[in-house]
């Protein structure tokens, strides 16, 4: 085989799966029902005066949630609180109430790499245990490297519906 070539092969299997311009965000999807993602938590930092949300995270159980780590990246743990069962960010009266958490760790992935967002996870442990409810139940993780090819998949969170 020619050098070159092989240069170009060795040059393709170090830059694939790779993205050189990141995503700016996920736009669009459709309303959830209130408790249909009973693991969807709100990730809120404190600006100013109160607690605003930041980002969106997972019950893992009910001592961690896991989050991206650049939500959390230079932010000390006294700084974050975790809103779970919350459903309409701008409406109180709910068929079931909220429960916060105060972030007691911030355990981020040690390869996390905030340039290319490689490795972007990041565990919080709540100081206080959560008690599950019909809106507060922890997300399922598989038990082994089963494969999701060709599975359905959903992104949830707070996000835009529409551009714009």
């Amino acid at each position: 085989m020619h050098p070159s070539i092989i240069n170009s092969t060795l040059l393709v299997l170090a830059v694939c799966g790779k993205r050189m311009f990141p995503e700016p965000r996920i736009v669009g999807g459709t309303k959830a029902a209130f408790g249909r993602w009973p693991w969807q938590i709100s990730l809120r930092q404190w600006r100013t005066s109160t607690y605003l949300h930041k980002c969106g995270a997972a019950l893992l159980n009910e001592n961690w949630a896991i989050t991206a780590a650049h939500c959390v990246d230079n932010v000390p743990p006294s700084d974050l609180l975790l809103r779970l069962g919350e459903y309409d960010l701008a409406e109180e009266e709910e068929p079931y109430g909220y429960q916060e958490r105060r972030v007691q760790i911030v355990a981020s992935h040690p390869q996390f790499d905030p340039r290319t967002f490689e490795y972007d996870l990041a565990l919080l442990r709540f100081y206080e245990p959560v008690i599950f409810q019909p809106n507060i139940i922890p997300v399922c993780v598989p038990d082994s490297d089963e494969n999701f090819i060709g599975r359905t998949a959903y992104v949830t969170g707070w996000g835009r519906l529409y551009e714009g």
